[in-house]
């Protein structure tokens, strides 16, 4: 009503929930059917205001799948979902899915949880995706094939995922041969999930060490980055630091040799990033190699 109500709408959440949401539908309709309903969308509104069930009903009509329920859950509702595999079976080729919907918080665990229908596309490591729609609570999905599943698959899904320790390890020893968006997905679901005290926290140790080396260097960012966090939370327990310097020190030299102190001709900028940042976490874990003070300190400085 007021232009400062307006000023206050554009922010973070509008960006960066907005944008996941949209990501979210699109993979769950399609790319061309999401296409052909901006198309219809603009086509039937040019040159007039619209609202936003507009484009959720245009996108609806394109694909005659039913996403207008979907995007009032998530843009009318604050919260993120949480999508809990409650049960893995296989038999006859497929694997067989129990899922359960509740919320995600990481300070109020005791809360009533909102509902949504949340779209859910799994795959078996190797296999192809399947969609579903978890809702009234509850859902079922069945997946070709008995390999470790990986829900919200391509990590297009705005909610968070949390396997049982079983399917979990499964997931966990298959994980180099997922695929980057997968290992990152994956990766941010436990550092989560360990946060809130719904997973084990050293399950994401467990994980980076098996990042290889030739990862996707945005992986080993978020390693790097998730380490050092680590680091500054042990600050005043000097042995437990201790242990965990010696794990993350061991974890990052080998990627920190591979991508060298220096740029390389043609490499990419991922890379880039990447090198300053294992040389301030290797710096700030203690390596005696790669100490900032020492070099700053030394002659050709």
């Amino acid at each position: 009503e007021t232009v400062e109500q307006a000023n206050q709408a554009f922010d973070a959440i509008t960006y960066s929930k907005g944008q996941a949401v949209i990501t979210m539908l699109e993979a769950y309709v399609g790319e061309d059917a999401w296409r052909e309903g901006v198309r219809r969308y603009m086509k039937k509104h040019a040159y007039g205001n619209t609202r936003s069930v507009d484009l959720w009903t245009a996108i609806q009509d394109a694909s005659g799948m039913p996403i207008v329920d979907i995007a009032h859950d998530f843009t009318m509702q604050p919260g993120i979902p949480l999508i809990t595999v409650e049960s893995s079976i296989c038999s006859g080729g497929k694997t067989t899915l129990q899922l359960k919907q509740g919320e995600f918080t990481r300070d109020r665990p005791n809360k009533q949880s909102l509902a949504w229908r949340v779209p859910v596309i799994a795959q078996g490591v190797g296999g192809q995706p399947v969609r579903t729609v978890v809702e009234g609570g509850k859902g079922s999905i069945d997946v070709p094939g008995c390999a470790p599943v990986v829900l919200n698959a391509g990590q297009s899904g705005y909610y968070r995922t949390l396997y049982t320790a079983e399917q979990f390890t499964a997931i966990r020893d298959a994980f180099p041969s997922l695929p980057a968006i997968d290992q990152l997905g994956l990766m941010n679901d436990v550092w989560s999930l360990g946060m809130a005290g719904l997973q084990t926290s050293s399950d994401y140790l467990d994980l980076a060490k098996r990042v290889p080396v030739d990862a996707d260097p945005q992986i080993w960012a978020d390693v790097a980055d998730s380490l050092a966090s680590l680091d500054r939370y042990y600050a005043g327990d000097d042995a437990g630091q201790a242990r965990l310097r010696k794990f993350a020190i061991a974890t990052l030299q080998p990627v920190f040799a591979r991508v060298g102190w220096e740029a390389k001709k043609g490499e990419a900028d991922p890379i880039k990033v990447l090198r300053p940042q294992l040389i301030g976490t290797l710096s700030q874990l203690g390596d005696e190699a790669v100490d900032i003070d020492e070099l700053l300190m030394s002659p050709l400085w």
